[in-house]
């Protein structure tokens, strides 16, 4: 709410916060403060939850240590 004071509140739209609970707290309290302001999630922090969901995943995490194994093989043997 401080960062907000910052601003004249009547200019701000949207509030983009993490994904954690708190911070969705602190959004439903803005949007109740100030209606004409939505909250949202920072999509590329609710994409790195999803990936990390997915890499729990046995046959992901093959593939992905495949795919490391691989690039540090072609790192370390490149033509200069």
């Amino acid at each position: 709410m401080k960062r907000l004071k910052k601003w004249e509140v009547k200019n701000v739209v949207e509030v983009v916060t993490n994904n954690v609970e708190v911070c969705k707290s602190v959004g439903w309290i803005i949007e109740d403060k100030y209606p004409h302001i939505t909250c949202n999630g920072y999509i590329a922090h609710g994409i790195d939850l999803v990936l990390e969901d997915i890499g729990k995943n046995d046959w992901v995490h093959k593939i992905v240590n495949e795919a490391i194994t691989n690039i540090k093989f072609i790192t370390n043997h490149h033509k200069s």
